[in-house]
């Protein structure tokens, strides 16, 4: 199973031209590598975790929370995360399995 990020599900759907063609390229490996089956749970703790660190920080809290709800799910359960927002989870998720444009 492959997780992806509102960002490159919102390429689709703007039809960015920057970003839809890899987008819908990504989108098209995580369907052929996907396993079929039921969710995993997880905590979201990891994720609570992050975004309290992020207001020690004094970073910003705009959009924060579904980022980190899905990088917390990608991370306690390993699962890679298809997204364009490296920084992020680069960040507050070192351990995760980043599928971006640079690789």
């Amino acid at each position: 199973m492959t997780l992806i990020d509102t960002d490159v599900l919102l390429d689709l759907v703007t039809d960015d031209p920057n970003w839809a063609d890899w987008s819908i390229a990504q989108l098209e490996a995580a369907s052929l590598r996907s396993r079929h089956g039921s969710y995993a749970t997880s905590s979201t703790v990891p994720g609570g975790k992050s975004v309290h660190a992020v207001s020690q920080v004094g970073g910003s809290r705009t959009g924060v929370l579904p980022d980190f709800f899905i990088g917390a799910h990608a991370a306690v359960n390993e699962l890679p995360l298809v997204t364009r927002d490296v920084g992020r989870y680069r960040t507050y998720f070192p351990s995760l399995k980043l599928i971006t444009r640079d690789g």
